[in-house]
C-alpha cells in the first residue's frame, strides 16, 4: 500500500461519551481494519466487540461533558485538516494513563517527499 491522503472534516460522538474526528474518505481504513482482522483473529479490535469498527482519530473520551463539548467547538473551527499518510502505527496498551506504547511502524510505500 502506498501513501495517501486524507481528511478530518467532521466531529461526531460516540453516545455522550466519546467525541471524534471522522477520516474522510474513510474506505482505506475500514479495508485495513478488515485485512488486520481477518489475518489476526485473535486480536480483533476492541476484543471483538464490534462487527465494522468505526474508523476515528479520538478528540476525548470519558470527560466530564463539558470539557468534551469545550473541546470540541474548539477543533471544529479547525476543520479541515488535510493530512498524507506515510506510516501506519501499531501500538498496544490499556485503560491507564499513559499506557500505549509503539509497537512497530510500517511504511506505506513511497512517500510524495
Amino acid at each position: 500500500m502506498n501513501d495517501f491522503d486524507f481528511g478530518f472534516t467532521s466531529l461526531a460522538w460516540f453516545d455522550d461519551r466519546v467525541v471524534y474526528l471522522e477520516p474522510n474518505p474513510d474506505t482505506v481504513f475500514r479495508k485495513m481494519t478488515q485485512e488486520l482482522m481477518t489475518k489476526f483473529p485473535q486480536y480483533l479490535p476492541y476484543g471483538g466487540r464490534y462487527d465494522e469498527p468505526t474508523p476515528h482519530l479520538t478528540v476525548g473520551d470519558g470527560a466530564p461533558i463539558n470539557l468534551l463539548e469545550e473541546a470540541a467547538k474548539d477543533i471544529a473551527h479547525r476543520l479541515p485538516i488535510v493530512v498524507n499518510a506515510k506510516s501506519a502505527w501499531l501500538m498496544t496498551g490499556g485503560m491507564g494513563p499513559n499506557s500505549w506504547t509503539l509497537r512497530h511502524e510500517f511504511l506505506l510505500g513511497h512517500s510524495k517527499d
